[in-house]
């Protein structure tokens, strides 16, 4: 928690790819997805792109995680 006398901010730090993440540390998915469940308003996601398919495989692949959770609890207005 961060705290500037104006405003508290809660910090979180995930990474990718699982086989790299050091121990301890969240795989970016599972925290991004943990995250959304526990939102009572709303949620903001920074990701590099967010498709619901992997761009950068081939040949690209139905990735639809993050898509199907937001839709699920209704954050999308």
């Amino acid at each position: 928690m961060v705290n500037d006398d104006q405003s508290a901010v809660d910090i979180y730090f995930s990474s990718s790819p699982a086989p790299f993440c050091p121990d301890g540390r969240a795989v970016d998915i599972d925290a991004i997805l943990r995250h959304i469940d526990e939102a009572q308003e709303f949620v903001y996601v920074a990701v590099m792109d967010y498709f619901p398919i992997t761009l950068y495989q081939q040949p690209p692949t139905f990735w639809p995680d993050i898509d199907n959770k937001l839709r699920k609890g209704n954050l999308f207005t």
